[in-house]
């Protein structure tokens, strides 16, 4: 049950990649996140665990490179606002 969650939001991630704006990052995303729903369509299917940790490393990555992005596109935007005041 939780690796259908856990592909139903890597399908939800590759859904909104923009290749227009994201170039060459959103390509290489688009790659990682097929890469990941590969490897949990195969963890549930074989119930091997062996898949899910082929693609935990890369999920907990890509969760704290989000979390830092998320964090400085706040700071950045506290900054504007006290630049305005």
């Amino acid at each position: 049950k939780n690796i259908i969650k856990a592909q139903n939001i890597i399908l939800e991630l590759q859904s909104t990649l923009n290749k227009e704006q994201g170039g060459q990052i959103a390509v290489q995303l688009e790659s990682l996140y097929d890469y990941i729903y590969r490897e949990l369509i195969q963890a549930n299917l074989n119930k091997n665990t062996k898949h899910l940790d082929n693609v935990i490393p890369l999920v907990e990555e890509l969760f704290v490179t989000y979390k830092e992005i998320i964090i400085n596109q706040n700071s950045g935007e506290e900054k504007r606002v006290n630049v305005g005041v």
